[in-house]
């Protein structure tokens, strides 16, 4: 509790003006992420939203260039998702010469929802939450949520909540865009899904932060995000043959 306690000081401190929403327990990652998704895009129906955890260090220009990506995704029904923190195995001078560019998101760090993708997806979403509610998340029934989404006729990559909403917004018709340059820096080495060791081994602690914002985005052709879509949403029923792959510890689960 003294913990808690340092931390909404803290918070305070530096957002004055802010609101603390304070849980009576730990409802783990994603019935948690449901709490706030909810209050942004059911209470408030904000148009959109940008959700940051403690794990990542966000350069001066994050949240302005986030402001850019998020008007243009407005505008744009096949965006569902925006990001900032680039590709971190980039080079400072890539990144600069390529600071225009829009890649693929991956990660679900530092990013902006719409709340139109939160209702299109909203009623998938909530059959899976439905499956690892009230457990604690790190052990949820892995086996249920596979056999779910074989029902539903595609494969996320992992059970985890990202890939399951990764996933569903590609079947929607949605893309996961963000920047080229890093304008963000993850530093989770211990956590749920992150060791130490995987930290290193992704090289997350190479990352660079960019210091040069772009004068303009080069988003993709109307043509080209169909494509990616087109693509992404076959790789997921694609998954359904390689179930075994994916979750080699399967089959030994589902026959205990």
């Amino acid at each position: 509790m003294e913990a808690l306690k340092r931390n909404i000081e803290e918070f305070l401190n530096v957002f004055p003006n802010g609101f603390v929403h304070v849980q009576g327990w730990n409802k783990g990652i994603a019935e948690h992420f449901n709490v706030v998704e909810r209050y942004f895009f059911e209470f408030n129906q904000f148009e959109a939203a940008i959700f940051l955890e403690d794990d990542m260090i966000l350069s001066e220009l994050y949240l302005r260039i986030m402001d850019e990506l998020i008007d243009y995704a407005k505008i744009n029904e096949k965006i569902g998702y925006v990001a900032a923190y680039g590709n971190h195995y980039a080079p400072l001078d890539a990144q600069i010469q390529n600071k225009s560019k829009i890649i693929d998101m991956h990660h679900h760090w530092a990013f902006a929802l719409l709340r139109r993708q939160w209702l299109r997806q909203k009623p998938l979403v909530d059959e899976y939450l439905a499956l690892i509610s009230g457990v604690d998340y790190k052990n949820r029934d892995h086996v249920k949520i596979i056999d779910f989404f074989r029902t539903k006729g595609f494969m996320p990559f992992t059970t985890s909540q990202d890939a399951v909403k990764g996933a569903i917004a590609h079947m929607s018709g949605a893309v996961r865009l963000m920047t080229f340059p890093c304008y963000g820096k993850y530093i989770g080495k211990q956590g749920v899904n992150f060791t130490e060791k995987a930290y290193e081994d992704m090289k997350f602690d190479t990352t660079i932060l960019c210091n040069s914002s772009p004068d303009r985005l080069d988003w993709p052709s109307e043509a080209e995000l169909d494509s990616k879509i087109a693509a992404l949403r076959k790789a997921h029923i694609e998954n359904l043959d390689k179930v075994n792959d994916l979750f080699p510890f399967y089959e030994k689960l589902k026959n205990a």
